[in-house]
């Protein structure tokens, strides 16, 4: 397996625990500033349409007060026309009941009767008398005429005379009868018509006058409460704007927070990512528990090394004080030698490829060069000694 190698990954074979514990990639990424100024916004709006309802609630009390004084005085006027209503209705109910009514079931009798069969016979009779007491009369007067002119009213002259006058009679009669039954059917519809329609129209003027006034007064109500329609409508209308806004804003929230959770997930899978390369690259170079262990249980093919010789590379191998570029290691100030010194004097077993330091290595080669020290030490202090034995250098 190929592994891919980055500046962390180096630095964790130099220095495994911090490189390890600096493998998240850096800080997570910070929320988008503009989120917190969509929220305060978004307050800021909802303070204003408070403030707004509030005006609009206080400008509409008088309103409403007139409109309430407006719809009870209107209301008490119904019911009090509805109470005289119910008087007249009552007054009018016992009129009608002690006037109207008999004098009605006196007209709907003779109206039923006017034309009935008895009753056209009694006026064709009535019509009848009429005509013949007129003709008994005009006979009185002819016979008298007849005298007077010298005619026999017994001669045949007079007979022709009274016979053409029994025709006229008899024509007289029949147009009389006929006139009378059509005169009497006719006004038996007629009088049938008007009680029909009799008493239908009492109540409409008055019933007519209260309807107008109570429509009157619903008018005024509705007129009124216009206002407060039109007052609603357009506190509805900037209600209707302030909601715009704040949803407007919430929606640009909503596409902040999720582009800030999409880098929150973003930064996690490369922390994930990171670990498990990782953990691949110490399985590969070896684990960091397997750098430091130092147990004479674990180790075989033990060999000395001479002290004075690493002694001797120790001594020429440059050490400094420098800082972590940007980026790479713990970043901090450090004093130590370089991957690529320690490689070139004691090989790839202390510093592999000359990019990292085998500590363990690194404190072996120091102990080392203490213990060749600390002989060349031993041996001067022995030099010394003698000299000081043979008095050499006493005054």
């Amino acid at each position: 397996m190929k592994l891919k190698s980055s500046r962390k990954f180096d630095a964790a074979l130099e220095n495994p625990f911090i490189c390890y514990l600096d493998l998240g990639g850096g800080s997570a990424p910070a929320p988008d500033p503009a989120i917190g100024l969509a929220a305060q916004q978004n307050a800021e709006v909802a303070r204003e349409a408070l403030t707004f309802n509030k005006q609009v609630y206080a400008d509409n009390k008088p309103r409403q007060a007139a409109s309430d004084a407006l719809a009870t005085r209107v209301v008490n006027d119904q019911l009090a026309i509805s109470q005289q209503n119910q008087t007249q209705a009552a007054d009018q109910w016992n009129r009608f009941q002690t006037i109207f009514a008999p004098v009605e079931n006196q007209t709907v009798a003779d109206a039923t009767n006017i034309d009935s069969a008895g009753e056209l016979a009694r006026a064709s009779g009535e019509a009848a008398t009429g005509v013949q007491t007129q003709f008994d009369n005009a006979a009185r007067q002819r016979a008298r005429s007849q005298v007077a002119m010298g005619i026999n009213p017994n001669s045949g002259r007079a007979m022709a005379m009274d016979s053409e006058a029994q025709l006229g009679l008899a024509a007289s009669k029949a147009g009389a009868s006929n006139n009378a039954r059509l005169v009497a059917r006719d006004r038996g519809i007629a009088l049938r018509a008007g009680v029909a329609n009799f008493g239908r129209n009492m109540p409409n003027t008055a019933a007519n006058a209260y309807g107008t006034a109570v429509a009157s007064g619903n008018s005024a109500v509705n007129n009124q409460n216009s206002t407060m329609a039109t007052a609603n409508s357009n506190a509805g209308q900037m209600n209707q704007g302030f909601n715009t806004s704040i949803n407007g804003t919430n929606s640009a929230m909503q596409g902040m927070n999720a582009q800030y959770g999409n880098q929150v997930s973003a930064y996690g899978n490369q922390v994930t990512q990171d670990n498990n390369n990782f953990k691949n690259t110490m399985q590969t170079v070896g684990t960091v528990a397997a750098l430091f262990a130092s147990s004479k249980k674990i180790k075989t093919n033990k060999q000395p090394i001479e002290d004075a010789k690493i002694l001797s590379e120790v001594k020429t191998l440059p050490v400094e004080k420098w800082d972590y570029k940007g980026g790479e290691g713990d970043g901090g100030e450090h004093v130590g030698p370089y991957a690529e010194d320690v490689q070139a004097k004691f090989g790839d077993k202390a510093a592999p490829g000359g990019k990292a330091i085998d500590i363990i290595s690194m404190n072996g080669i120091t102990l080392s060069a203490v213990k060749g020290l600390s002989k060349q030490v031993d041996k001067l202090e022995k030099k010394v000694a003698n000299i000081a034995a043979r008095g050499i250098g006493r005054a």
